[in-house]
């Protein structure tokens, strides 16, 4: 079984739905690298999707996830390669 790559980051601000210091996992990034869609366990516990601003991420990097995990099978999130990379880069130094 292969590995799904996931960039992930933490929460520099505690916002409504998340506290400070949260673990995300970008999934989506447009071209306008304003913000990004994030997936990760809200405040209740339940698994949220949301627009954060990438001036509230902190910590970019990528991990390794089997591709049975609960991240992966229940949501979409993957990146291959240069865009993991990008990914990381555009968050860490805000390009």
């Amino acid at each position: 079984m292969t590995d799904e790559q996931v960039v992930v980051a933490n929460l520099t601000k505690g916002t409504k739905t998340f506290p400070k210091g949260r673990k995300v996992f970008i999934t989506y990034m447009t071209g306008w690298p304003g913000s990004v869609e994030v997936r990760a366990q809200s405040r209740g516990g339940r698994w949220v999707t949301a627009w954060i601003g990438i001036k509230l991420l902190e910590n970019a990097r990528i991990k390794n996830l089997p591709k049975d995990s609960v991240i992966c099978t229940k949501f979409f999130i993957g990146y291959h390669g240069r865009d993991a990379d990008l990914a990381c880069k555009i968050v860490n130094e805000g390009l």
